[in-house]
């Protein structure tokens, strides 16, 4: 059952102690997620996207990055003053997110993130859930104006002596709330059933990380059925390397999605 608004915060309220929370809040992430990709027609660029897979090397977006642009714009803070709220805005910029959805079979997401078939989907074994969040999709813009002006007023003293929040589930409370606009979304995305990993960095357009430090271990990639004999080689050399198997995306008669395992 996906996680909801009112669940989420009713999760954050009836935990006596973050690892509660935490521990609840992994339920609700899959134990196997998926990611989307294109292949750029440079043949550099090509190469460069492969050699990070091999790698074992994911890239994390920064909002300029993402193809919505309302994203964390899921919160109103009218109430608060206005150096709160610039304040706000500025840790946006600080922000990265990695996505990933969990459906494989999902015509929209091969047409829109693997280039129309042309590309490729990797699958993920999930190895540390307390790194993810599961993206709620609604439409109301949440009212956090008491929680951010109560994190802006003691986030000083916060930085100073971390234990504050590490150690007081009430002050953790506060975190807990102000973060929900980092994984809401629009109902019309809906669609993706979207997982994310957050971060933050001074780095300006995203970064690399790997994905053993995000708790993820690629076991499988799949081709799209559109992808040309080249980049299917390519995909084989990587699968090979990983020691990963390597299938193919098709359809049945009646147009559903399937898998076409390869030798």
């Amino acid at each position: 059952m996906p996680l909801t608004k009112d669940k989420y915060f009713e999760l954050i309220e009836s935990s006596p102690d973050y690892l509660h929370f935490r521990c609840a809040l992994d339920a609700y992430i899959p134990g196997t997620l998926y990611k989307y990709f294109s292949i750029p027609d440079d043949s550099y660029k090509a190469e460069k996207r492969f050699k990070q897979l091999k790698s074992g090397e994911i890239w994390f977006s920064k909002r300029s990055g993402l193809n919505d642009p309302f994203e964390f714009e899921h919160i109103a803070l009218k109430g608060a003053q206005n150096d709160a709220r610039q304040y706000y805005l500025n840790k946006q910029q600080e922000l990265e997110v990695c996505c990933f959805s969990a459906l494989l079979y999902n015509k929209l997401m091969w047409s829109h993130y693997a280039a129309g078939y042309k590309g490729y989907c990797v699958e993920f074994k999930v190895e540390s859930p307390e790194r993810f969040y599961p993206v709620i999709y609604e439409n109301e813009i949440h009212d956090l104006s008491q929680e951010y002006q109560r994190f802006y007023d003691m986030r000083s003293e916060m930085c100073a002596n971390p234990s504050l929040v590490l150690n007081n589930y009430e002050n953790r409370k506060v975190l807990l709330r102000i973060n929900y606009p980092l994984f809401s979304k629009d109902t019309c995305w809906s669609y993706e059933e979207e997982y994310r990993i957050l971060d933050s960095s001074t780095v300006s357009n995203g970064e690399l990380q790997q994905m053993t430090t995000n708790g993820l271990r690629v076991t499988k990639i799949i081709a799209g059925a559109f992808c040309t004999d080249l980049n299917f080689q390519r995909l084989k050399e990587v699968a090979g390397a990983l020691n990963v198997p390597l299938s193919k995306i098709g359809w049945d008669s009646n147009l559903r999605l399937n898998e076409v395992p390869l030798p």
